[in-house]
Order: structure tokens, then C-alpha cells, then sequence
């Protein structure tokens, strides 16, 4: 009898050990999961991070009216940044209290030569937004926006949504894996037609 009740005793045991056994090695396998998720997690906000635009003077051409139409927007990439696609970035205009909303995206020339101020002051597109100068090198525009490179990117406002005096307005650059470049100001109360107008200083 008492040997019996050992021998349960000893199976009662060996029972709770493989239990036990099962038990952390699924503990063991949650805890290795979570750490590689929450480890690529936290690479991917670090890498967001650290790659992004910088901008520089945004500017405005006024029309002899008042309003302005074309918006110029320096930029350059962020310190610490990687090279970023300008063909995969979209860029977002918002203007009066959000009640004026356009979105571009990237024109697809990109090639030095082929497109410059004048053209971009005759350009009637308001679909895409542009690259207007390379101004870190004469030869050298691409769609690859490299360290030490400053670009001119310009777009045109539809008939109806053109910036007026005094009123706010909000620009947002995006692109994939990067932080959203996002930059506000306010029209001048007075606004000359026909000049470039400042419309945020470097």
C-alpha cells in the first residue's frame, strides 16, 4: 500500500516537472518573440527618426492682384539622414484654416537643364510639384536627394485655391520611412503684386 501511494506520489511529481518543463519554455519562447519584435519595433522608429527634410526660405510669386499661385520651398535632408527618393515623396498644401487642401506629386523630369525658374513661373501644372534648381551643383539633378544637396521644389496653386493676404498656410512633405517635413506660416497683411514674396525665412 505505502508503496503504492509512493510510486502516485513520484507520478504526481514527475507530472508537475514536465508541466513545469512546458510551462518556461513557452515562457522562454514568448519573452525571445517579443524582444525581436519590439527590438525591430524600436530600429525602424530610430531609423524614422533620423531620416527627413529639413526646409529652408519658402517663398511666393504674387500675381498682380495680390494673391500668389506658386509656392518655392528649399530643402535639404536633415542631419544624419540617408539619401531619400523624391519620386516616391508627396507633398501636401493646406491654406485658410484647412479649407484649402491640394496634394501633388513628384514630376517625373528630373534630368539637369530641363526645367528651371522661368518655366516654373509659366508652369500651369497643378498636379505635381517640381524641382526648380539643385543650387549645391549645377549638374548634378536627380531625383536622389544626398547629404550636402539643397533643392528648389515649386508648385502651382489651382484657380480658387491661390494664397491671400493674411491667410495661414501649411505645407506637408512625405516620404516612405521618413519623418513628414511640416512647415506653417501666415501670408504678409499686404502682399505686391508681381514680386516674390517671403513668405518663411531659412
Amino acid at each position: 500500500m505505502k508503496g503504492q501511494q509512493a510510486i502516485g506520489t513520484l507520478v504526481i511529481f514527475i507530472a508537475l516537472v514536465i508541466t513545469a518543463a512546458l510551462a518556461s519554455f513557452v515562457l522562454v519562447s514568448t519573452t525571445n518573440a517579443l524582444q525581436s519584435k519590439s527590438l525591430a519595433v524600436s530600429q525602424k522608429t530610430m531609423e524614422k527618426a533620423t531620416m527627413g527634410f529639413s526646409a529652408r526660405q519658402v517663398e511666393g510669386i504674387a500675381n498682380a492682384d495680390g494673391s500668389i499661385n506658386k509656392i518655392m520651398m528649399g530643402i535639404e535632408l536633415s542631419p544624419g539622414s540617408e539619401t531619400i527618393d523624391m519620386q516616391d515623396a508627396t507633398l501636401i498644401w493646406t491654406a485658410n484654416g484647412g479649407t484649402i487642401y491640394d496634394e501633388y506629386q513628384p514630376d517625373t523630369t528630373w534630368t539637369a537643364g530641363d526645367y528651371n525658374y522661368s518655366d516654373f513661373s509659366s508652369d500651369t501644372d497643378t498636379a505635381h510639384f517640381k524641382l526648380i534648381d539643385d543650387r549645391s551643383s549645377s549638374d548634378d539633378k536627380d531625383r536622389y536627394l544626398e547629404s550636402g544637396e539643397l533643392y528648389v521644389i515649386g508648385f502651382t496653386l489651382p484657380t480658387g485655391d491661390e494664397l491671400k493676404e493674411g491667410q495661414d498656410w501649411k505645407i506637408i512633405l512625405r516620404a516612405p520611412y521618413t519623418q513628414d517635413l511640416i512647415v506653417t506660416g501666415y501670408a504678409p497683411e499686404v502682399i505686391q503684386g508681381g514680386q516674390i514674396i517671403t513668405l518663411k525665412s531659412a
